[in-house]
């Protein structure tokens, strides 16, 4: 069995062994075999510009890399459980085309350490770009839904009980508020990991003069982790920091799916999902079961569980590098895609909601969520807030007994409970009383500041327009630069292949 790093053994690992440390690893490890060879191209251009080594050992190593590149893009190369890791499967395809004296050379000043570090940092880089990018496209969503709904009316809840009258506008940009926050979370973290690892070795660096900003600016990276000891030993810290992040987003997901799913019930009837994203049951043929949605909520679940097991691997391990944080890649590319795969498809659920306006209004004007309206009604004419929410809650018991509602109560008969009360006569008219049980007429009356009045919502709603187009300019920036490196690297290796 040859492994690299086996001369000073005297027996092979055991099968089982081998199985055990990276039977599993090697599945995963094809997320980062791009990333790794691209990374090794600009680790080797470093060593030929500092002359550690020749012209045409660095023609070799970067032709054999670009074949490996446009090899692997057509699926003609497969990992080897044997070499361990992406990395040493790499060395040993250069060192089998290249032969054993210069694959020997390509991993000079480096080890597997810094290299998986980097790896790592350019695969986050791209998965908070794409996350970025989904949020962008559900945000989008929800405004353009909230835009559709600035007068739909909808009962809003506390304790699962009908609270206060709100709009499905209102509802969509309270969401809207917390994906900004996810998206601002990505960017700081984006910035702070957005340092070149590479240079610091397996913990303490080297006695060659490695030029790490170099590798920086050629890997798009805006600076470099200087202390060696602590790019090893925070390996798993900013994946904790994006699984975090992730928690987050998913449990704001989970609590939109809960609602889809209770407003898709027969009982509340407020909305009807679209086929395209439901299913049947195998025996009750009337059955169509939001799925989607209660998996999006499950899922949830399995990213909060990976951020236990990741800070569970992080917490007790000694200073430098430990293979328990193998286990922490896994867990990271698994939380990603979950991510990602559950907010592409909840948005675009989302966009095929069809709104059952009319039960909606239904379920606020046959409720009592404009009592605390009343109460506010009551404080206008001079009672204490505190008396007029006594006299409020004796009104509602009142029409519960009576089987009546709220939109049934008439002026004179809320200053006749008001005086039996409290003796106060109040100049109550009916318009005054109409106009607060009136729910829309309620509504727009709160417009002040984040207020779910219609003009409110409407100012808010192009307030986060703005707040996400400068999130669109920013990633698309961000994409652009390093794609401008990425391709300056590339120009970099032809441009050294062919020359004589």
């Amino acid at each position: 069995m040859s492994f690299f790093w086996r001369a000073r053994f005297d027996e092979d690992a055991l099968d089982e062994a081998l199985e055990y440390t990276a039977g599993g690893d090697i599945k995963i490890d094809e997320k980062l075999v791009l990333y790794d060879i691209i990374g090794t191209q600009a680790h080797n251009i470093m060593l030929f510009r500092i002359g550690l080594l020749k012209k045409d050992e660095i023609k070799s190593i970067l032709k054999v890399l670009e074949d490996l590149k446009k090899e692997f893009r057509e699926g003609k190369i497969q990992l080897r459980k044997e070499f361990e890791d992406v990395h040493l499967n790499i060395e040993s395809l250069v060192t089998e085309r290249a032969g054993r004296e210069l694959g020997g050379k390509i991993h000079l000043a480096r080890s597997r350490n810094d290299q998986v570090t980097l790896d790592i940092r350019m695969y986050m880089r791209d998965a908070i770009i794409t996350l970025t990018e989904e949020l962008i496209n559900f945000s989008k969503t929800l405004l353009k839904l909230a835009e559709e709904n600035y007068e739909t009316l909808m009962p809003g809840y506390t304790h699962m009980q009908q609270a206060q009258p709100i709009t499905l506008s209102h509802w969509c940009l309270s969401y809207v508020d917390a994906l900004i926050r996810d998206l601002e979370r990505l960017s700081q973290l984006y910035t702070r990991l957005n340092k070149n690892p590479l240079g610091a070795g397996a913990l303490a660096g080297f006695t060659w003069s490695v030029n790490r900003n170099l590798t920086a600016d050629l890997l798009g990276f805006e600076g470099v982790q200087e202390n060696t000891l602590d790019v090893v030993s925070s390996r798993g810290e900013f994946e904790a920091e994006l699984i975090s992040i992730l928690c987050i987003l998913m449990i704001q997901a989970s609590r939109i799916a809960e609602d889809i799913i209770l407003w898709s019930t027969s009982e509340f009837n407020f909305i009807q999902l679209s086929d395209k994203y439901t299913t049947g049951s195998s025996i009750m043929p009337q059955k169509k079961n939001p799925d989607v949605a209660e998996l999006i909520r499950g899922r949830a679940g399995r990213i909060i569980g990976e951020l236990c097991s990741i800070m569970s691997v992080l917490k007790g391990l000694p200073t430098g590098y430990n293979r328990d944080f193998q286990e922490t890649k896994r867990i990271l590319f698994e939380s990603v895609d979950t991510a990602i795969f559950s907010i592409n498809i909840l948005y675009k659920m989302l966009s095929t909601v069809k709104i059952n306006r009319e039960k909606m209004l239904k379920s606020v004007e046959d409720g009592y969520s404009t009592a605390v309206d009343i109460s506010d009604l009551l404080v206008k004419k001079g009672l204490p807030f505190r008396t007029a929410y006594q006299v409020t809650g004796r009104l509602v018991n009142k029409l519960l007994k009576q089987g009546r509602k709220l939109k049934d109560l008439k002026a004179n008969e809320l200053s006749e409970l008001v005086y039996s009360e409290t003796s106060v006569k109040t100049d109550l008219t009916e318009k005054e009383l109409q106009a607060v049980l009136n729910p829309l007429e309620n509504i727009k009356r709160k417009n002040h500041l984040g207020g779910p009045a219609p003009s409110e919502n409407i100012r808010m709603k192009n307030d986060r327009e703005n707040k996400i187009r400068e999130f669109e300019a920013l990633t698309s920036e961000i994409k652009n630069f390093l794609k401008e490196k990425y391709d300056k690297l590339l120009e970099e290796v032809d441009r050294i292949i062919c020359s004589p």
